[in-house]
């Protein structure tokens, strides 16, 4: 009766796949800071873009940006997990 959208996007000559999979690194990169910050933290810090492997992140300040590049490998892990495969390789923060 329904099909799934991913199963759909799959057999149509153009495809949305890239957007659908960076939707669901973002929504895995959400659900990760929330769980090794929290909530607060995930308000000041939003995904902008996912392009060949790297995660662009919007951060509000600096103190931020360093406490997550510390953390970085730990969140590229969970986010990769969360999503069943490697596809994230690199994040880069940016101040907004």
């Amino acid at each position: 009766m329904f099909e799934r959208l991913s199963g759909i996007i799959k057999r149509k000559k153009f495809s949305f796949q890239r957007e659908v999979d960076a939707l669901e690194i973002f929504d895995a990169f959400v659900k990760t800071i929330k769980e090794i910050f929290d909530s607060s933290i995930a308000e000041d810090c939003k995904p902008l873009s996912f392009k060949q492997g790297v995660l662009k992140v919007a951060v509000s300040n600096s103190t931020l940006a360093q406490e997550l590049q510390v953390r970085k490998n730990i969140i590229i892990r969970s986010i990769n997990e969360d999503i069943g495969q490697t596809r994230v390789k690199s994040l880069l923060f940016q101040l907004s």
